[in-house]
């Protein structure tokens, strides 16, 4: 299975969760991972608008 796939499916919808806070500690670092995967964290974010 293609891992920017699992990514996309399965592990970037939660990690958007992480930083609806971002005074949680681990936020900050959250939003740097999430830039290497624009392309599929976009139509994610559209979803909720």
């Amino acid at each position: 299975m293609d891992v920017r796939y699992i990514y996309k499916k399965l592990i970037l919808p939660k990690l958007l969760e992480w930083i609806q806070d971002m005074n949680w500690v681990i936020a900050r670092n959250i939003a740097e991972l999430l830039l290497d995967f624009p392309d599929e964290i976009i139509p994610l974010i559209q979803c909720l608008y």
